[in-house]
């Protein structure tokens, strides 16, 4: 373990970059690390790669004619490149560098909760949580990462020994110490160059960045940030050819597409139809929780019929301390709802100016107002009982004090066959909603 002293001497690494105040916000740091045991990470490795298996086959049998109806609910809320992205077969979008599936434990086993395509991030942040407190064991995401790069480069026809590696993001992104360890740490393997949209150059039919061509481009922006920029709108819509990483494809980490899976896996015909393995639905049965997509709808599929499982639910009678219900769309933790926090004031306020109503909001209420919504799809979890940590803390202003946390956890995975990313990264918060954008932090993670 390092010393305290070292370690805050070093917070300027672990931070985010607060652009309106002009300053770097240090992350909250667990000095315990998480520990999960060798052969407990190797199974959820393969039963997460197996589910993301799933991915491509499920979204080409929502693209059939008959299921149109289908798709259209549960890609409900992407916009512009996202929504052309989600209208494409798979082949035009699969080939991600990484994905992150957010892990929670329920006692003693770790669930999938959440898929992370679009920007899996958090390899830089999790190896700097690591060198903080002088944890070495286990594998580097952030090496995984740029090895996941360089062979999607070479599958593609890329030929440099030394290529230009573009960074693209979001003008004040707040994950700017997150791309500036990229840019540190990646300068043996590639040139890295840091660039916003404004940056870019698009001219005889290749990127630029400062009048400098660009090999390879990873993208750290979401595509809904680039929509008024036609030109290279045009290339993210054809991202592999363009050589950028990962490609548009938000519509995999909406939410109800992971409910639409879990509810599938006890399809038998659904199963055969979309042509999932034994080990694809055992994977999908033994490490996704029930999730469901909350819609009343039955939508025509050939000559049967699908209904959706909530639309026979009576919520009057379930209990909604063993449910959690999420925005399909959100992300950050901040469209989340703890049901044992239903009735708490805070999330009273929250559902009432959801449902414009001034009266106490129940599970009930809420439920047939979400599977009534015409411009966003929510869905509904069972709760996993979490794992508790107990840690000392430095907190956002270096203060050392101790906290009884809940924590989570999330494994990287590669679909570039030659690169099996497999390493991982931890939260904490001191609540069920583990997430650092609203208000948790960072544990050393130890695969041991």
């Amino acid at each position: 373990m390092s010393d305290i002293e070292s370690i805050k001497r070093d917070r300027h690494k672990l931070a985010t970059w607060d652009d309106q105040r002009k300053l770097w916000k240090p992350i909250p740091l667990a000095l315990t690390p998480v520990r999960v045991k060798l052969s407990d990470w190797i199974s959820i490795q393969r039963a997460a790669e197996n589910i993301a298996s799933a991915f491509p086959k499920i979204h080409d049998w929502l693209l059939k004619p008959d299921n149109r109806l289908v798709h259209s609910k549960i890609y409900r809320g992407l916009t512009g490149l996202e929504e052309i992205a989600a209208s494409r077969p798979a082949k035009h979008h699969w080939g991600h560098v990484t994905w992150r599936f957010d892990l929670f434990w329920d006692q003693q086993d770790l669930r999938v909760i959440e898929a992370n395509c679009t920007i899996p991030a958090m390899q830089a942040y999790s190896d700097i949580a690591r060198d903080l407190v002088g944890l070495v064991n286990g594998p580097s995401n952030s090496d995984q990462l740029m090895k996941c790069l360089l062979q999607a480069y070479k599958h593609r026809g890329g030929n440099s020994d030394f290529p230009t590696l573009c960074i693209l993001h979001r003008d004040g992104d707040s994950q700017l110490a997150e791309l500036n360890h990229y840019l540190k740490n990646w300068s043996k393997d590639v040139k890295v160059v840091l660039a916003t949209p404004a940056e870019l150059d698009l001219k005889d039919d290749n990127l630029y960045v400062r009048g400098e061509k660009i090999d390879l481009c990873y993208r750290h922006i979401f595509a809904w940030r680039l929509e008024n920029q036609p030109v290279l709108s045009r290339y993210l819509s054809d991202s592999q050819n363009h050589l950028i990483f990962n490609p548009v494809s938000a519509h995999y980490e909406s939410k109800a597409f992971l409910a639409f899976l879990s509810e599938v896996a006890n399809d038998s015909g659904i199963c055969q139809d979309v042509g999932l393995s034994l080990d694809t639905i055992q994977a999908v049965k033994d490490r996704v929780p029930w999730t469901r997509v909350l819609s009343r709808n039955v939508f025509v599929r050939g000559n049967s019929q699908f209904d959706f499982e909530c639309s026979d639910l009576d919520f009057s009678k379930l209990n909604v301390d063993e449910y959690v219900v999420k925005s399909s769309i959100g992300y950050g933790g901040h469209q989340v709802i703890i049901g044992s926090d239903w009735f708490e004031p805070q999330t009273q306020i929250k559902l009432k100016s959801f449902l414009a109503r001034n009266d106490t909001v129940t599970f009930s209420m809420f439920a047939e107002w979400a599977m009534d919504q015409s411009e966003a799809t929510w869905i509904i979890q069972k709760r996993l009982s979490g794992r508790r940590h107990l840690t000392q803390i430095l907190d956002a202003d270096n203060r050392l004090i101790e906290m009884d946390t809940f924590v989570d956890a999330s494994v990287f995975l590669s679909t570039i066959p030659e690169i099996r990313a497999h390493g991982g990264v931890s939260r904490f918060a001191g609540n069920t909603i583990v997430n650092i954008g609203t208000g948790g932090g960072l544990a050393p993670f130890s695969i041991d």
